[in-house]
């Protein structure tokens, strides 16, 4: 069911058509199906007979194409539309909840998320049972310099939603120890090189340098970037990456799933934690503004003491975190000059 896509998208440093803002990125074509960017979505009450398509929730359908050249006549969006962002990153990329099923948008740079997320069944199926779930990819392709991908939505609702209307202490200590231990299962998976499941880039902007998405995931600019911070890179395990409350679906029990695998790979294994004392809320938007300081806070503690006590065999997360620290300070004066903000 998945759409057409190369295993690795290779960055293109060229000029791209890009759309000036977010009001522009979804169109109306009619009431049943929408212009994305550059694809149609489009409604269906009964199943649709052939390409990627997934449950709208309600009995119904959303249905995914590539939209044609030129694209069809559009209106603004009337309310209320199914289809409703989550967060934005720049003039097109975003995340779009659609029915029972989240779109992404975003650069091409990297192993790509379907591979990773291909990969990571292949392995629950032959070899590693997870303890959580992963999201069924339903399209996925590359439309000019822009990666698109659209998944199964989890079952459960998101940490995000859920973690403030939470009373029970012991729970969200349980939901925190869950999150680590699936950390720990992913670390048992060895890599050779800092790179994607695949072996090829891994799209990592924290490590690195450029001011280019090409100059941040070449496997030896990122293992020369952790030699510099003074991490050991003889010890790569694979990550998810993303710690993020957005990342985590999660019920009565705890911890259900695990979605948004974009920045998975095979990573030092002190950058695992390193990066969570970093910014837990990476691209959190929603969180930042639902959660209060406080709530922000315990999360941040909870979620660090629980990596901190894991061990997997004799192994436990290390950080780097104030080396890392002044590594970025230096990077960004190098990259930006001494007052970046001006």
């Amino acid at each position: 069911m998945a759409g057409t896509g190369s295993s690795h998208l290779p960055f293109v440093p060229t000029p791209r058509e890009t759309i000036e803002s977010h009001a522009q990125v979804l169109r109306e074509i009619d009431d049943r199906s929408w212009l994305l960017a550059r694809v149609i979505i489009s409604r269906h009450s009964s199943k649709p007979s052939s390409g990627p398509f997934w449950d709208d929730g309600e009995g119904g359908f959303f249905a995914i194409s590539v939209a044609p050249h030129p694209p069809p006549l559009t209106r603004e969006v009337s309310a209320p539309c199914p289809i409703t962002p989550i967060f934005y990153r720049g003039a097109v990329w975003g995340t779009w909840r659609i029915g029972l099923c989240e779109l992404r948008i975003e650069g091409c740079a990297g192993t790509p998320e379907h591979v990773t997320l291909k990969a990571l069944k292949k392995g629950k199926d032959e070899t590693t049972p997870w303890t959580f779930k992963i999201p069924r990819v339903y399209y996925h392709a590359q439309h000019g310099n822009e990666y698109y991908i659209a998944y199964s939505i989890l079952p459960g609702k998101s940490l995000c939603e859920v973690w403030p209307k939470i009373d029970d202490d012991a729970f969200k200590e349980r939901i925190a120890r869950q999150i680590a231990q699936a950390y720990g299962e992913l670390s048992k998976w060895r890599g050779e090189k800092i790179c994607g499941v695949d072996g090829n880039d891994l799209l990592e902007l924290y490590l690195g340098k450029g001011k280019r998405l090409e100059k941040c995931c070449s496997p030896q600019e990122l293992r020369d970037n952790c030699e510099e911070i003074g991490m050991d890179c003889s010890d790569l395990v694979f990550a998810h990456n993303n710690m993020r409350p957005h990342s985590f679906s999660v019920d009565d029990n705890g911890l259900v799933g695990i979605s948004r695998w974009e920045d998975s790979g095979y990573v030092p294994r002190e950058w695992v934690r390193t990066k969570t004392l970093s910014n837990v809320f990476l691209y959190g938007r929603s969180c930042d503004t639902a959660w209060s300081g406080e709530q922000q806070h315990e999360w941040y503690e909870k979620i660090n003491r629980a990596l901190s006590e894991l061990k997997v065999g004799d192994k436990a997360f290390g950080e780097k975190r104030p080396q890392f620290d002044r590594w970025n300070i230096k990077k960004n004066k190098e990259l930006f000059g001494p007052n970046p903000s001006k």
